[in-house]
């Protein structure tokens, strides 16, 4: 007490009677200690009487000490610290981490300082609980646990406690200053996938209660707020709507739009736009007028850096420097500045320590990052999470003069194409060695491509693939491929339009198809010693998919491996199939079906190591005949023989799926996992009593 007092006196050059007569009265200096005292035992916080400022804290000091351009790993910031047992869960394919791995967003609480995440859905996670990370702090919290949950008659899950059930958020969160709440609508629900609610929630960060609002917006979305008229904008794949939180009103903007999935969504108060992702090079661009309605969608051809039309996995405004700023999960960031539709890169290669865009360990199992990039005003750096097995980042943004000064250099001279374009039938084409940003169309027939050392990557031709193949007879040998990626989700290395393919020593990865054939008769398509990974989107790309047709599909002495986005690693509708001598596993992929024969046909799937992998989406290992209301085949027999099969999926494994079609004969298999096989087939429960390797190591195939 009298160290207060006696400070009172030290802060002015005061006589000593006038400090005398600044202390308080005895009896009043009694009743102030008693209530001090109080405070103390309470535990109570004291305002002190001319208090001296606190000095910063260290984690202030620490993010306010960044340099502009640089990156800071924040230490011990792993989420999986706050994540719930599966004991307490609706675990899923993948459990709490999808939260952040499955197409799941977040918004930042610049009240609390808290960045906010919410996630899980269809078959992914069950969960619905609420996390956030207080930046202040470093420090992870679970602010709601899991709500039990029951299935209606509908096929829709519900929570027993009157919250919103667990659904992929997609860019579907944002934090609403005007109400203090977090906003969530739209994504794909526990366990089917579909939106069956369409409601505004609002999630109450101080009580921890989530409230249900009216309806409108709904399905895969992206939205962002409106700092100007303290409404949300919502775009949909077909729609816009917009959301006022005060009102609790929904009014559809735009409608009847050209479908495509939108990921990210941000707004330029000033300027103001909506912008989108586009499914071609560019943004997609509204204007806001005062009234809140939109101009019509439009596509807007940026300048600069244009790569980053595409590669922005997140989109978050700037308000400092009025520019929009992108992220795409490793070292590098961007600006778009609107006013100019130009972009400027950030290589931030001065900064001792950035995110890795590493995809198996840092990228998200979706491929956007959607809302998990924020701006946070109280210091002026962006914030950003993508692996929930690893730590926060911060981003100091660097002055917008900075960046990529030197012009870029100019495009190199195609190789590729013209070799292909000048290709004559009968002729074999040797490529010469290198990675090339091109993609071709073959024509002629009879023709083989030695490719051997040749890397085509980025670029699809026709809006389809890097290679077209439209000639007959044809031979691809050699090539590696990657990252083809098109609007309409279906971008493969090699999109046969020809008949009689053969893919020799082809390493296809990273895309969201490698081999795609339209629904024609494409005679016969032979891939042998290839490689195929990372392969699939939304469930309409595969490693493999030969369309509806008297088709001969011929795979061996290959690897399909981590198909993602729930793809398959082999689809296909060919009225026969042989696949011998094959590894086809999802190993740690977010797949569907190993291999799937939706219109059942003349099949053999013969000593090969099929493996269901813990993440993996759908519980059956094979399907046959199931879309068989479209068009079955006349001739109708599959014999899956010989094979080492793991099903090692964390719940449900199912080795064969067949509906409309003859049960397939399945002999003199090696079953580990899963439930008891019979007959002719040895089962044993787990690796070990099969006297393999652990996973994720798999035996050699026969």
């Amino acid at each position: 007490m009298s160290s207060i007092v006696t400070f009172g006196c030290k802060t002015r050059p005061t006589t000593a009677r006038r400090c005398a007569d600044t202390r308080p009265h005895a009896r009043s200096l009694l009743l102030y200690w008693l209530l001090t005292s109080a405070f103390v035992l309470l535990g109570a916080s004291l305002p002190s009487v001319a208090a001296e400022k606190k000095p910063a804290s260290r984690i202030d000091q620490m993010l306010r000490a960044i340099s502009p351009g640089d990156w800071l790993e924040l230490p011990n910031t792993s989420m999986t610290s706050v994540f719930p047992k599966n004991s307490e869960t609706t675990w899923g394919a993948i459990g709490p981490e999808a939260v952040v791995r499955a197409w799941g967003g977040a918004a930042y609480d610049t009240k609390r300082n808290a960045f906010v995440f919410h996630g899980g859905g269809h078959t992914d996670y069950g969960g619905n609980e609420v996390y956030a990370f207080f930046l202040k702090e470093l420090a992870w919290r679970r602010l709601t646990d899991p709500s039990p949950m029951k299935k209606l008659e509908s096929g829709q899950y519900v929570t027993t406690d009157g919250t919103p059930v667990s659904a992929h958020t997609y860019d579907g969160l944002e934090y609403l200053p005007n109400v203090d709440r977090i906003f969530r609508n739209g994504g794909s629900e526990w366990y089917n996938g579909s939106n069956f609610d369409r409601s505004a929630w609002l999630f109450d960060m101080d009580r921890h209660i989530w409230e249900r609002k009216s309806e409108g917006g709904g399905g895969y979305l992206a939205s962002a707020y409106d700092p100007v008229r303290g409404t949300i904008y919502v775009v949909g794949s077909k729609f816009v709507d917009e959301y006022d939180p005060v009102r609790d009103k929904w009014q559809r903007r735009l409608s009847r739009l050209a479908s495509f999935r939108v990921d990210v969504a941000a707004i330029d108060p000033i300027n103001r736009q909506l912008v989108t992702n586009s499914f071609r090079p560019g943004v997609i661009s509204y204007q806001i007028n005062p009234d809140g309605s939109l101009t019509n969608r439009s596509l807007v051809v940026t300048k600069g850096a244009t790569e980053w039309d595409k590669r922005m996995a997140a989109l978050e405004y700037d308000p400092v420097r009025k520019v929009m700023v992108a992220w795409d999960g490793g070292r590098e960031t961007a600006y778009l500045d609107v006013a100019s539709w130009t972009w400027r890169r950030f290589e931030n290669k001065s900064s001792k320590a950035a995110p890795v865009r590493k995809r198996d360990a840092d990228y998200s199992a979706s491929g956007a990052i959607f809302g998990r990039w924020r701006y946070v005003p109280d210091y002026d750096v962006f914030i950003g999470y993508n692996a929930p097995r690893r730590n926060v980042w911060v981003w100091k943004p660097a002055a917008v003069k900075d960046g990529d000064t030197t012009p870029p250099p100019p495009p190199p001279k195609p190789v590729v194409k013209p070799l292909l374009d000048k290709l004559k039938p009968g002729e074999v084409l040797v490529i010469p060695p290198g990675t090339y940003k091109e993609a071709g169309v073959i024509r002629a027939s009879n023709v083989r491509i030695k490719a051997d050392g040749v890397r085509l990557e980025g670029v699809a031709v026709d809006g389809k693939a890097a290679l077209v193949v439209k000639g007959d007879d044809v031979t691809i040998e050699g090539l590696e491929c990657a990252n083809i990626r098109v609007g309409d989700g279906n971008g493969a290395c090699v999109r046969l339009e020809g008949r009689n393919l053969t893919l020799r020593r082809v390493h296809f990865h990273d895309s969201q198809s490698g081999l795609l054939s339209w629904n024609r008769d494409s005679g016969t398509v032979v891939v042998e010693n290839s490689r195929f990974e990372r392969l699939g989107s939304g469930g309409s790309a595969h490693g493999i998919y030969i369309g509806r047709g008297n088709t001969h599909l011929v795979v061996r002495r290959s690897a399909f491996l981590s198909s993602t986005d729930q793809g398959h690693e082999i689809k296909s509708r060919a009225a026969k199939n042989t696949i011998e001598h094959n590894v086809i596993a999802s190993l740690d992929g977010v797949d569907s079906r190993l291999i799937d024969l939706p219109e059942g046909g003349e099949n053999v799937i013969r000593r090969n190591v099929l493996e269901k992998g813990p993440a993996s989406s759908n519980q059956d290992m094979i399907g046959i005949g199931l879309e068989g209301h479209k068009s079955l085949h006349p001739l109708n027999f599959t014999l899956i023989e010989d094979n080492i099969i793991l099903l090692e999926r964390r719940s449900r494994n199912v080795l064969a799926n067949y509906r409309n079609v003859p049960p397939p004969k399945i002999e003199r298999n090696k079953v580990i996992g899963g439930e008891r096989v019979g007959g002719s087939n040895t089962w044993f429960p787990n690796r070990a009593a099969a006297g393999l390797p652990p996973y994720p190591k798999l035996p050699k195939p026969f």
